[in-house]
């Protein structure tokens, strides 16, 4: 093996990835043309694959000297590999004395790491010290021994969210378009009617978020994603995005949820590199095991790392350099800062959308996170579901309208759905709706078809929907206004009252062509079944497109 690296050789920060990776460290290592003869670069692409191997890189560990192997475990379980000699001072530890040219010997002999001067405060971070780096493929190696527990070391306490915040979303939606809800100069929800709106919301967010701060979230992403937009009087409005977010999927929800919670700011740190720490956690949430429990520091360590090493490519020097080397910004967050803020957006974001669950220790400390189902498909790790038959027989359903859900594990989206046009009544381990008809219109209101609502019921039921149940169904959607529009533009209500409004409404008037029947308007063909239908909606009307209409625009998909 090549010599060691002196220190003298140490690249500047045109060349983070050289000396925070084990790759960059053996490039260094073959750079000159002497040692590329005799290592060609296909040899050292074959060293590196052995080198960088879980089993391998673990085994250079445990060889380290006593004191010395322990500092490298500690750096790396509790530092994420990093270690600066500020903290080292603060630590109680073996090795009394910082002692770099024999670690950086001992640790780049057993290519395990290196100690150097790293300053990163060019690139928005404030660290500039010397520190005992651990490579980012050895740590990689560590973490998966210890983050991943058996059953005995689970977590005390096991909490989830589920997909509380897509009901909630969809409640605060539908509070707005019934309430005249105003808002400040400063665009915030006054203080009582926010009171007002947390009564209508599932209120249990769990232990790293307060009910109002759940609320705000909703808020915000609403306001930032146009599904409501202020009036001149201060008031909030619905949108006609808002008006569909309902009838939209729950992958497609939560892929937007997800993208606004990426981009959002945090008070604290720089947003250039959370933004980049949060992407990369989420590619390698994909290689984590759904349902098994994981240090929560895991990915966040890996996430951190792996940004730091992609600094140069990401032109970070470049951003950041002028700013700071003119006094116009000076970095705010340390390398544990930046691991501690990941880790918190975990807990914050992550877990309220449904993504991971949380494990607590008997302290209430939070300890570990795991990937749920939702989280996995979300991430590709599932195949789709489109095509694939719902497992069946998960609901019981009564006569007075009750539901009780028997858990799976894999409930999200049967869940989604009831909570659209049921409300919760108890959460244990089986969940009891109530099927009520302010949900119902609620649900329509929404986007969603009754034949949806009815087919949720029957497709899930252990045993026949009681004939009362889908009787009070239908005639709620009936009182709610519902309406069918076809493919000729014929529309028909049931309910005579609803239709005779429409015929004096000023806004429709001009696309009534004439009366079929006292249950039947013929519109003009102006424009396209789905687009009458839009504008009828967004009117305030209760229409759905006819099964009839439905199908033919399938199979056209479908021949097409």
């Amino acid at each position: 093996m090549e010599r060691p690296i002196d220190s003298s050789e140490t690249p500047d920060n045109g060349a983070i990835s050289a000396l925070l990776t084990l790759r960059g460290h053996l490039e260094r290592m073959y750079a000159s043309p002497e040692a590329q003869r005799r290592t060609p670069p296909q040899r050292q692409r074959e060293m590196y694959k052995m080198y960088a191997t879980e089993s391998a890189a673990a085994a250079r560990v445990e060889r380290l000297p006593d004191g010395l192997r322990e500092l490298v475990e500690q750096a790396i379980l509790e530092f994420g590999g990093l270690l600066s000699r500020q903290l080292f001072e603060k630590l109680a530890t073996e090795l009394r004395n910082w002692n770099a040219p024999r670690w950086r010997q001992l640790l780049e002999q057993s290519l395990v790491g290196t100690v150097t001067q790293l300053d990163l405060t060019p690139c928005g971070i404030q660290h500039d010290d010397e520190t005992l780096i651990v490579f980012t493929e050895v740590s990689l190696a560590w973490l998966r021994r210890v983050a991943v527990p058996g059953d005995p070391d689970r977590p005390h306490e096991e909490l989830s969210i589920g997909i509380d915040l897509f009901t909630n979303l969809s409640r605060f939606l539908s509070y707005i378009q019934e309430n005249d809800v105003r808002f400040t100069v400063k665009g915030e929800i006054f203080k009582t009617t926010e009171k007002k709106i947390l009564q209508h919301l599932i209120p249990n967010p769990g232990r790293e978020l307060t009910r109002e701060e759940v609320l705000d979230f909703i808020y915000q992403f609403a306001r930032r994603r146009r599904l409501l937009e202020g009036s001149g009087e201060r008031t909030l409005n619905v949108t006609s995005d808002g008006r569909t977010w309902g009838s939209s999927s729950l992958a497609d929800k939560l892929a937007d949820l997800v993208e606004f919670a990426v981009e959002e700011r945090d008070h604290s740190g720089e947003h250039y590199h959370h933004v980049s720490m949060r992407r990369t956690l989420l590619r390698m949430l994909k290689r984590v095991e759904p349902g098994v429990w994981y240090d929560l520091m895991y990915l966040p360590f890996l996430a951190r790392n792996h940004h730091l090493a992609s600094l140069d490519d990401l032109g970070a020097a470049e951003q950041f350099g002028e700013l700071v080397a003119t006094g116009r910004h000076s970095p705010s967050e340390d390398l544990q800062r930046m691991s501690w803020s990941l880790a918190r957006w975990v807990r914050r974001r992550l877990y309220l959308l449904g993504i991971v669950e949380l494990g607590y220790d008997a302290s209430k400390r939070p300890v570990a996170l795991r990937l749920t189902a939702s989280g996995a498909r979300l991430l590709g790790l599932h195949a789709p579901e489109e095509g694939r038959p719902r497992p069946i027989g998960h609901l019981v359903v009564t006569p007075d309208f009750e539901i009780v859900m028997f858990r799976t594990g894999d409930d999200a989206e049967l869940m989604h759905d009831l909570d659209r046009f049921c409300r919760r009544s108890r959460v244990g381990e089986t969940v009891h709706f109530k099927i009520e008809q302010a949900g119902v219109r609620r649900a329509l209101i929404e986007g969603m078809r009754l034949d949806t609502i009815l087919d949720t019921l029957e497709r899930n039921s252990r045993t026949p929907v009681p004939q009362n149940v889908t009787f009070s169904v239908r005639d709620w959607a009936l009182r709610a206004g519902r309406m069918e529009l076809d493919g000729e533009l014929v529309l028909a209500c049931d309910d005579e009252d609803t239709l005779g409004r429409l015929r004096s409404d000023p806004g429709v008037r001009g696309y009534i062509e004439r009366d079929l029947s006292t249950k039947r308007v013929q519109l003009k063909s102006k424009t396209t079944p789905l687009r009458m239908r839009g504008l009828l909606r967004d009117l305030g009307y209760v229409v759905e497109l006819s099964s009839a209409l439905l199908n033919e625009q399938r199979d056209r998909s479908a021949s097409a």
